[in-house]
């Protein structure tokens, strides 16, 4: 019962800790942009409180960035659902079956390499202007990680539990679903992470390079009329959008390191 105690003790210490860490961080770092905006001047560098109003004026007050704002999350959420469709479907395949892996995973790693941005035009030819292509492009981007952490986690699964499933006569459902599934878990938390992260860069550069509507067109049309408040201001907006739901991620994954003891292993990518 004492080594219970002192291990919650300890487990919420760790997590107060963590916590007040990632708050300092982000005072530090509003105080820092602050003091480089009183240096270079607020023309220059908008400090956070004038790019705060600028992002609520734009999607609350006066509403110029509300719908293109709509129309980047629903592209960035298809192509988020389909590189963890696709990006699933493959690792689990390829993690399964040592003869394909032989064979696609050499491939799979060096495509990931690849810079995805020289590809874009390929995908502008097939998909043309409009979400198709900022879906696609960017659930070419996400599928990769989701692929290959899923791949490694489903390779490193225990060859018992394997020997468990066939001695059960379980179904290939009944075996994804029973021994798979539960055994990847924290590794998919982590495929979730990099996949939306990923799909979230390949959606925003292409509406910087073509795009009819999206955040990435109005952070494009504001460079190119050097209107700085609104780079900040749209600027703002994607970096907030991006850290809420990484916070969303990481919250899944502490809350299954301290209460199921699931260690959270990022060395797969």
């Amino acid at each position: 019962m004492m080594a219970a105690a002192h291990d919650t003790r300890r487990q919420s210490f760790v997590l107060s800790y963590r916590n007040a860490s990632r708050i300092g961080a982000v005072v530090l770092l509003l105080l820092g942009w602050r003091a480089l905006t009183a240096l270079v001047g607020a023309a220059v560098l908008p400090g956070p409180v004038e790019t705060v109003g600028v992002a609520t004026e734009g999607i609350i007050v006066e509403g110029w960035m509300l719908a293109n704002f709509v129309n980047t999350l629903a592209a960035l959420l298809g192509s988020f659902l389909v590189a963890v469709g696709v990006g699933g479907v493959i690792g689990i395949v390829l993690g399964s079956r040592e003869s394909l892996r032989t064979v696609f995973e050499p491939f799979l790693l060096n495509t990931y390499a690849v810079p995805k941005i020289i590809l874009f035009p390929v995908f502008l030819f097939i998909f043309q202007f409009g979400i198709d292509q900022k879906i696609a492009f960017g659930a070419f981007h996400g599928t990769f990680p989701m692929a290959i952490i899923l791949m490694n986690a489903v390779r490193e699964i225990p060859d018992i539990h394997r020997d468990v499933a066939r001695s059960l006569q379980l179904s290939r459902w009944q075996n994804v679903r029973y021994v798979v599934l539960p055994s990847v878990l924290a590794p998919l938390i982590v495929g979730l992470r990099f996949a939306f992260n990923l799909s979230f860069l390949g959606v925003i550069l292409s509406e910087l390079f073509a795009a009819q509507s999206g955040l990435g067109l109005i952070l494009q049309n504001a460079l190119g009329s050097v209107n700085r408040p609104h780079i900040m201001g749209v600027t703002f907006v994607i970096v907030v959008t991006a850290l809420l739901v990484n916070f969303v991620f990481y919250g899944v994954q502490r809350y299954l390191e301290f209460n199921w003891g699931i260690s959270v292993d990022e060395g797969g990518m």
